[in-house]
């Protein structure tokens, strides 16, 4: 609150703590006369906005009253109040981390994930929809099950890899680092056929917003 040039910083416990609000009389410059009217500047700041998704208000009320702490009146009786309502719409916001490679020890052919992290503020109706594909082709879901290659320099060399769990993942609401909806995972086989060397192959993850309905 910033009151004739002077500024001082209240928290919301101080605004509610029991009834009587906090006294901009503590904040210096607050002088009034006819003359020079009182001038009041309100700043408000929203804490933990990531964990807000709809847009949500309150309202400051201000009171007017003498030294002794009683309120004011007008001519007809009625106190001098004034209320300022605050509202705070937030943005989405996501956020989607993908490594930038997978490494694979030689010979292991256990699952391995190409899992992703996912972070989410979405309001009501909107959503994150996360995909990742590969180089074989997806089934009616969307889904991507079965084999593909891992290529070498030497066209005459590839190893084979499974994979599992390639399915489209939606995100609502608040998310923080979770992993898509069913962790995608590759499998390598071959490996006593090939010599030793760099194999790799290209995933492909697609991120794709979607607003909520106006």
């Amino acid at each position: 609150v910033t009151v004739n040039g002077s500024t001082k910083t209240y928290s919301a416990a101080d605004l509610t703590a029991g009834t009587a609000g906090v006294k901009l009389s503590d904040v210096a410059n607050n002088t009034l006369t006819p003359g020079a009217p009182l001038t009041v500047n309100v700043k408000v700041i929203v804490k933990d906005a990531p964990t807000v998704t709809n847009a949500i208000s309150d309202s400051l009320v201000f009171t007017y009253t003498d030294a002794a702490g009683t309120p004011l009146k007008d001519s007809t009786g009625k106190e001098l109040k004034k209320t300022l309502e605050v509202i705070y719409t937030p943005n989405d916001a996501y956020t989607v981390t993908i490594p930038a490679e997978f490494n694979v020890a030689w010979d292991d052919s256990t699952d391995q994930s190409v899992d992703c992290k996912v972070s989410t503020s979405l309001k009501a109706g909107a959503k994150l929809n996360v995909a990742v594909t590969c180089d074989g082709t997806p089934d009616s879901a969307g889904a991507y099950t079965g084999a593909g290659q891992l290529t070498s320099s030497n066209p005459s060399f590839n190893l084979t890899y499974n994979y599992k769990g390639f399915d489209p993942s939606d995100f609502t609401g608040i998310n923080t680092d979770v992993g898509l909806n069913t962790t995608p995972y590759l499998s390598v086989s071959g490996w006593d056929a090939v010599p030793v060397g760099e194999y790799k192959t290209t995933l492909t993850y697609t991120v794709t917003y979607t607003d909520a309905t106006p």
